[in-house]
Parts: C-alpha cells; sequence; structure tokens
C-alpha cells in the first residue's frame, strides 16, 4: 500500500495538505538535496519528494503549521521559483 502524500514516507495522513510543484532551478541532485531540507526544515512539514530528472517537488504538511504560500515564500527566499 502506498503513502497518502506519495513522496515514500509513512507519516502523512488525512489531516495533509500535498502540494506538487515544477521547480526549474532543480538541476541536479545537489540542488534536489538543498531545496528538499530547505522545506523539511519548514515546521509543518511532514515529507518531500523532490525529482531531479523531472524537476517535481511534492510536499506533504500539516494545514495547521503551515500553508502552500508561506512554502512558496521558502522557496522563492533560498532562489528557487516554481513554473
Amino acid at each position: 500500500m502506498g503513502s497518502a502524500c506519495g513522496c515514500g514516507c509513512s507519516g502523512a495522513n488525512q489531516e495533509s495538505a500535498k502540494v506538487s510543484w515544477t521547480v526549474p532551478e532543480v538541476r541536479c541532485e545537489g540542488s534536489a538535496g538543498e531545496l528538499e531540507g530547505t522545506l523539511k526544515a519548514v515546521p509543518g512539514v511532514k515529507c518531500v519528494s523532490v525529482q531531479a530528472e523531472d524537476k517535481k517537488v511534492s510536499v506533504s504538511f500539516d494545514p495547521a503549521l503551515t500553508t502552500e504560500a508561506l512554502l512558496l515564500e521558502v522557496l522563492s527566499q533560498e532562489g528557487f521559483s516554481v513554473a
């Protein structure tokens, strides 16, 4: 059985929200790892999946603790944009 958020973690549940974006600045495993670490540090983020090859980012989070707008702001502050 797969996880609810699709990022491979087992911590997501029905109270989780999920967002997925294309992030053009993800060009290699290094930038993918940097982005993953940045997003995992945001309070309320449950799991993050960054696929460097596809430039895809998926985040599962607790909507009581964070929002998609805050996650996008964090991305922007770190020099990442969403296509």
